[in-house]
């Protein structure tokens, strides 16, 4: 079997000619750590060498570990934990892979943040940056053998909550308001007293220009436990938090 952290020709070509370093977000995955050993490996046979930076929890301490000794730099980052994104260091070249799928069953408000909330983050964080996003086919629908799978141009189907939360994340990389209100809705469904599903709604509807609703949905994710400080790290919410008539609705 093929190694697949060894670099091909096409993997060499490519480092060599990207400029820059590497981050790598969701790197602990089971991809993450061969494309991570696969892109420093590259570098070094370019004769190019560059900072390869991975990003995960780490819950799994030999990997990172193992990452460090192959001369990848990890980072050990919570995500979605407020002002994490805004310490993690400016790097031109992103990967993302960060994904929930497995164990969706009874914490599907945890496979909403992370498929849908959290890469609009990570595309506002790293707005300068060159972005590549590790995507799926599981939005399309389920076809017969006889009709052939699924293609670019099938019209879209997400079937569970893995899959509709994976169309939201879509919509919310390409800043499509409107579907990605539909989507965070179909979270809030499931989790109506979630407070990181609550605030973005209230970030989708301060994107669309809806204040009313945005400050509606901002009071709600405060009343289920979120803080002035955990809307604050939200940069579609910081208009919203400075804002007179939110100060003066606080009070009341």
């Amino acid at each position: 079997m093929r190694d697949p952290s060894r670099p091909t020709d096409a993997v060499v070509s490519a480092m060599k000619a990207i400029n820059g370093d590497l981050l790598i977000l969701g790197a602990g995955g089971k991809m993450g750590p061969s494309l991570a050993n696969l892109a420093r490996r590259g570098a070094v046979m370019a004769g190019s060498p560059r900072r390869i930076v991975a990003v995960s929890r780490f819950r799994n301490g030999h990997l990172r570990a193992e990452l460090s000794e192959h001369g990848v730099e990890t980072i050990a980052c919570d995500m979605l934990e407020p002002g994490a994104l805004s310490r993690l260091p400016e790097i031109p070249n992103v990967i993302f892979m960060a994904a929930r799928k497995f164990g969706t069953s009874g914490e599907e408000q945890l496979t909403w943040a992370t498929n849908t909330y959290l890469p609009g983050l990570v595309a506002e964080r790293f707005r300068r940056c060159r972005i590549v996003v590790f995507s799926t086919g599981n939005v399309y629908p389920l076809r017969s053998l006889s009709e052939g799978g699924a293609v670019e141009t099938t019209p879209v189907e997400p079937v569970g909550e893995y899959a509709q939360s994976a169309l939201g994340r879509y919509y919310s990389e390409e800043n499509l308001s409107e579907k990605a209100l539909a989507q965070a809705k179909a979270a809030l469904k499931l989790a109506p007293k979630d407070p990181i599903v609550l605030a973005n709604v209230s970030e989708t509807y301060e994107a669309l220009g809806n204040r009313k609703a945005a400050l509606q949905y901002a009071h709600e994710t405060l009343k289920n436990g979120a803080t002035l400080a955990n809307l604050q790290t939200r940069y579609g919410l910081q208009n919203l938090v400075t804002d007179k008539s939110f100060r003066e609705s606080e009070k009341q």
